[in-house]
């Protein structure tokens, strides 16, 4: 199309009127589809621009949001088989670990299971579950509002501690109410509801918080989450390994951090950073490029115009002003045209999939985009009109 298009149209002229090789018009005049295609690409730039800046700024607010639990220091460790209360009593031993917990996953993460669960005049709802020890609560700082926590013993696998949206879903009006509660899950299971939480994100910011509840038992334990305080990280993680060979043997030790698995959960904003970018890339090469065609053009036509003007005495700023100026207009209806329509998009349609958990597009985010487009399609600009009005107008007039 695009080489067909342009031949078409030049198979068609007048060979006389070529030949007589006058400027096809003044200026922008006859170029209506050059002004809307460059438009257009810069338009279409600005979303792009617009799309790096407002994911990235998403995806600083997920990292900064607060979750409700704690993520600086906490190792988690996977436990492959291995015995909890072995591992827990040799990795105690270190002195830069301050506590040890359980868990069936990691929170924050989507990591957990859902149940049904039934009770007696009600209909049945779907909760959220994690399988924990008694000190994974004080180890992830949670809070405790109401009730007790679990303890090491076969009763507390028919105990629960639920949150907050819990008691909203099966409108208990207060912590006190809930305790004592009893429900059915899983294979006819009994839960007595022992303690409430303060409402925190179990999984990521992307799905809201609900019914969700803590259980205990120790086979369903995968995770051990290690708070550790040390100046000097390589050899506490060595020390750690070679305490877990005496426990695990050959298995390969395998431990991350919780905070990077919490970055880890939203590679997803990387990933459409990188698309928004090279597209952006792409589509601001091609208006500039366009861009620069148009100018070049457009100054090779008025060079004999720019002559006169000198010799008249304009200065290089005022001519380089008088041939800008058509193309800043068009770079002006771009942004004017881009704005909203980006905005709409990422404010109404993509921001609103991230729930309520999300940045709103501010005068910054906006500014920051167009100073960015400007800036290249300027640098475009006036890399040809600084030149053509600096030129002798005795080069230009030489033949008149």
């Amino acid at each position: 199309m695009a080489g067909f298009i342009p031949a078409l149209y030049f198979s068609k002229l007048n060979p006389i009127e070529a030949l007589k090789s006058r400027p096809i018009g003044k200026g922008f005049a006859k170029f209506n589809f050059r002004k809307v295609l460059i438009v257009s690409q810069f338009a279409l730039s600005l979303g792009f621009i617009m799309g790096v800046v407002v994911v990235l700024n998403q995806y600083r607010y997920s990292l900064n949001y607060d979750f409700g639990f704690d993520q600086e220091n906490v190792l988690d460790v996977e436990l492959q088989g291995t015995d909890p209360q072995v591992f827990k009593s040799e990795i105690a031993k270190l002195s830069p670990v301050q506590s040890v917990s359980m868990s069936s996953g990691i929170i924050g993460t989507a990591s957990y299971e859902n149940t049904w669960l039934r009770s007696e005049g009600a209909d049945s709802i779907e909760v959220a579950q994690m399988f924990v020890d008694p000190e994974f609560i004080p180890n992830m700082n949670l809070v405790l509002l109401a009730g007790n926590n679990f303890t090491d013993n076969a009763v507390s696998r028919n105990y629960a501690i639920v949150n907050e949206a819990f008691l909203k879903a099966l409108q208990i009006p207060t912590y006190a109410a809930a305790i004592n509660q009893t429900y059915t899950v899983d294979a006819n299971r009994e839960l007595t509801i022992i303690g409430v939480v303060k409402d925190f994100h179990y999984a990521d910011l992307r799905t809201p918080i609900q019914s969700f509840f803590f259980r205990y038992d120790p086979l369903q334990f995968h995770y051990a989450n290690v708070k550790v305080v040390s100046n000097d990280m390589a050899t506490t993680l060595g020390d750690m390994e070679s305490s877990w060979k005496r426990i695990a043997g050959e298995k390969k030790f395998m431990a991350r951090f919780f905070d990077d698995e919490i970055k880890e959960a939203y590679t997803v904003y990387f990933s459409m950073i990188k698309i928004c970018g090279f597209l952006g890339f792409l589509a601001i090469s091609i208006s500039c490029l366009g861009l620069l065609g148009m100018v070049v053009f457009t100054v090779e036509n008025r060079m004999k115009e720019i002559g006169v003007r000198k010799v008249m005495g304009a200065t290089a700023w005022s001519i380089t002003a008088v041939l800008s100026r058509d193309f800043i207009k068009l770079m002006v209806i771009a942004a004017v045209i881009a704005v909203p329509v980006a905005y709409v998009f990422f404010e109404k349609l993509y921001l609103e999939t991230q729930q309520f958990y999300h940045v709103t597009i501010g005068v910054l985010e906006i500014a920051i985009s167009l100073f960015i487009m400007l800036f290249l399609g300027l640098a475009t600009i006036l890399s040809q009109t600084i030149r053509a009005a600096r030129v002798n107008p005795v080069e230009t007039l030489r033949y008149e």
